[in-house]
């Protein structure tokens, strides 16, 4: 994982990559302590397109959703890029889900974070089809 403009370094860069770890750890209860008790997840699938959770109690069982269908993925940040009050994250998701199935996905969120929580998780991705 590289920083762009590593000296930027900033709280708001330490609370994402505490998120980031119990990610990728599939650890939900730190996952819900970083979002912000009112935060809103915009996540990449859905009808709207995509589907937005506003608050611990739709993010959480949302969240334990995804981590169910994860299987043996795995989840590698590439670059952190800093900015002020957040940063936004490129990343690859690869392995098999839990049905097996192959996954190959590059994304990127952007985080908003106030007080050491993440107000705002705004995810994009790319699929191979």
């Amino acid at each position: 994982m590289t920083i762009a403009n590593a000296p930027v370094e900033s709280n708001s860069v330490t609370v994402i990559k505490r998120f980031l770890d119990a990610w990728a750890t599939q650890d939900l209860e730190t996952v819900l302590e970083i979002f912000a008790e009112n935060a809103v997840y915009k996540g990449s699938q859905g009808d709207e397109p995509g589907k937005t959770y506003n608050g611990r109690q739709e993010i959480g069982p949302a969240v334990k959703t995804m981590f169910s269908a994860a299987g043996s993925t795995v989840l590698k940040v590439l670059d952190i890029y800093p900015f002020d009050g957040g940063a936004t994250v490129t990343w690859h998701v690869g392995g098999n889900d839990a049905n097996g199935s192959p996954v190959n996905v590059l994304g990127i969120d952007v985080f908003v974070v106030a007080d050491g929580h993440i107000t705002l998780k705004d995810a994009y991705r790319k699929v191979k089809s």
